[in-house]
C-alpha cells in the first residue's frame, strides 16, 4: 500500500534552512542552554510524528486497510534503536497508543541500556503494557519483520542522521527485511531514512527506502543530496518550537537553505503585457551534433522556459533541418560542417 496522497511537502513555517547534523546539534545544545529541555525537545518531535502519521492513515485505517487489523484499531510496528532517534520514536508509540492504535515495539536495545531523555520516555512507556519484542540478533530481526506484514504502517526509530560508521547487525538484516518485503505496509522514517548520512545523503551500507519521512527541526541536506531522496520518499518537516536564541547558534554557520516553488515564482520579476521579446534578454546556444541532437533540443527550451526573449541555437548544419521543426520559437543558426560532419574552421 502507497502512503495516501495529499501529504504535504515540507509545510514549515520559519527560516527555511537546511541544517547538517552538527547545525542541529549546536541548535539543539542552544536550545537546551536557554531553557528549552531536552525531554521537551524530544516530545514535540515524537507528537509532530504522531501528527503526521493520524493525518495520512487514520481516514485509510477507518475503512480497514490492513487485513488483520479491526477498522476502529489500527496498528503501528516501532523499530526502536537506542539513541534520542529512539526516545522520539517511544513518545510517539506512546502517544499513538493514547490514541487507540495497537502498537508494537520491536527493541534493538536493552531497556536497560537507554540513556538520558530516552530512558526517562521508556519509563512512561513501560507501564503501559505494550508488546514489546527484544531484537538481538539478524535472525529475530528478519523474524520479527513477518508479523509486521499487516500493520497500518512501520515506523523507523532506529538510527539518527549523526550516523556514525556503517548499519551493523541486528539493524542491517531489519533494514533488509523491509526493503526487500513485496507488499509490506507504508514505512514512516523518524527524522531520516536509518541508515542514511543526514549530511551527505550517503547510504551507510543499508539504508531504509521510506514511503514517507518526518524529519525533525529543519531539513536535512542527506535528503535533497546523493542516495537521499531515493530514500526519504515524501518529506514533512515538523517545527520544534526553538527559541531566537537557539536559531542563532545556526546563523553563524551559514546553513542551506530551500526555496518552495511559490517562493520561487514571486522571486521572478513581473513582466508588462506588451514586453518586446527582445527586451527580455537574448541567448545563444552552441550544442549539438548529428549524435546527439537532443541535447540542443533541451538546453534551448530550457532557456525559452525560463524567460529568455530570443533564443539563438548554432548547432551544425544537419542538425539545424531537425531543429526547425522541434524549436519553432528559437532562431535556428546552421554551422557549416565538412564532408566527416565535423565543424568546418
Amino acid at each position: 500500500m502507497k502512503p495516501p496522497a495529499g501529504v504535504p511537502l515540507l509545510p514549515f513555517a520559519g527560516p527555511r534552512w537546511c541544517l547538517t547534523p552538527e547545525e542541529m546539534a549546536a541548535v539543539d545544545r542552544a536550545a537546551i542552554h536557554a531553557g528549552l529541555g531536552g525531554l521537551a525537545l524530544m516530545e514535540t518531535a515524537g507528537r509532530g510524528v504522531v501528527g503526521a502519521i493520524r493525518a495520512a492513515f487514520e481516514p485509510h485505517a477507518a475503512r480497514g486497510c490492513a487485513e488483520s487489523a479491526p477498522a476502529s484499531e489500527p496498528r503501528a510496528v516501532f523499530l526502536i534503536g537506542g539513541g534520542n532517534n529512539g526516545g522520539d520514536g517511544l513518545v510517539a508509540a506512546r502517544c499513538l497508543a493514547e490514541a487507540g492504535w495497537r502498537v508494537v515495539l520491536e527493541l534493538f536495545v536493552d531497556p536497560a541500556n537507554f540513556t538520558g531523555d530516552a530512558a526517562r520516555q521508556w519509563g512512561l512507556v513501560e507501564p503501559m503494557g505494550l508488546a514489546v519484542r527484544r531484537i538481538e540478533t539478524a535472525e529475530s530481526a528478519r523474524d520479527g519483520f513477518t508479523g509486521a506484514m499487516n500493520a497500518t504502517c512501520i515506523v523507523d526509530a532506529l538510527l539518527g542522521t549523526g550516523l556514525r560508521g556503517d548499519v551493523r547487525e541486528p539493524m542491517r538484516s531489519a533494514i533488509e527485511a523491509v526493503n526487500g518485503a513485496v507488499g509490506r505496509p507504508p514505512v514512516v522514517a523518524v527524522d531520516a531514512p536509518s541508515g542514511l548520512d543526514g549530511a551527505t545523503g550517503r547510504v551507510r551500507g543499508m539504508a531504509v527506502r521510506a514511503d514517507f519521512t518526518v524529519t525533525l527541526g529543519f531539513p536535512k541536506p542527506g535528503l535533497f543530496l546523493a542516495d537521499g531522496p531515493r530514500h526519504c520518499g515524501r518529506l514533512i518537516a515538523v517545527p520544534l518550537g526553538y527559541p531566537p536564541a537557539a536559531l542563532a547558534a545556526a546563523e553563524g554557520t551559514s546553513p542551506l537553505g530551500w526555496t518552495g516553488l511559490p517562493e520561487g515564482e514571486a522571486a521572478l520579476p513581473p513582466r508588462p503585457h506588451d514586453l518586446h521579446k527582445g527586451a527580455a534578454g537574448r541567448l545563444l546556444v552552441l550544442a549539438g551534433s548529428p549524435d546527439y541532437r537532443g541535447a540542443a533540443v533541451l538546453t534551448a527550451t530550457a532557456a525559452l522556459r525560463s524567460g529568455a526573449g530570443i533564443c539563438v541555437v548554432a548547432t551544425p548544419a544537419p542538425v539545424a533541418e531537425f531543429l526547425v521543426g522541434q524549436l519553432p520559437e528559437a532562431i535556428v543558426l546552421p554551422l557549416p560542417v565538412t564532408k566527416s560532419g565535423a565543424l568546418a574552421a
